[in-house]
């Protein structure tokens, strides 16, 4: 397990890479350049509609026209609490082909039965309470089992409490 001063970052036995990145950290964006294009084009994107105040970016700070280039790989979830739970509210065409289905609409858990159990539920649980982005590389958790490596982001948008509202996403598949 690789424990990096910008974060955490993990390796199991799979090979899957897990990095929770502390925005601003300089040492944090030192592996970035080394991301996919389009996942580095929609993190670079999400840095660059910060609040001036240095604030995380807020739903309507997001343009999907600027992302028109990559919108097919974009994926959101809306973030419900009390109890916390995890709403898909956008999944682009890329997402719906690798999996089969459009969950738009649905409760994570509802569209996939083990997700609470399963090994990315803690990301979105991070995202939610410490409004952090994270970024993962490896093995697919659930979902698509025809693809050996998934790439994906996933970045907060908060509300006006300075919570996260809605996750921002994009995946890759290969």
């Amino acid at each position: 397990m690789l424990q990096p001063e910008y974060g955490l970052a993990f390796e199991d036995q799979n090979g899957m890479q897990e990095v929770i990145l502390h925005h601003g950290c300089e040492a944090a964006e030192a592996g970035v350049a080394e991301w996919h294009r389009r996942i580095l084009r929609l993190y670079r994107y999400w840095q660059s509609i910060h609040q001036a105040d240095g604030g995380l970016p807020r739903r309507q700070d997001l343009d999907p026209l600027d992302l028109a280039d990559i919108l097919r790989w974009v994926w959101m979830v809306d973030v419900h609490r009390d109890p916390l739970r995890f709403k898909f509210r956008l999944m682009g065409t890329e997402h719906v082909d690798a999996i089969g289905f459009d969950p738009t609409g649905m409760w994570i858990d509802d569209a996939f039965p083990g997700f609470l159990e399963g090994p990315g539920y803690p990301d979105y649980v991070y995202l939610a309470e410490e409004a952090g982005p994270s970024y993962r590389k490896g093995p697919a958790h659930y979902h698509v089992s025809d693809y050996k490596i998934i790439e994906r982001v996933m970045l907060p948008l908060v509300g006006d409490s300075g919570k996260c509202e809605i996750i921002l996403a994009a995946t890759v598949y290969s």
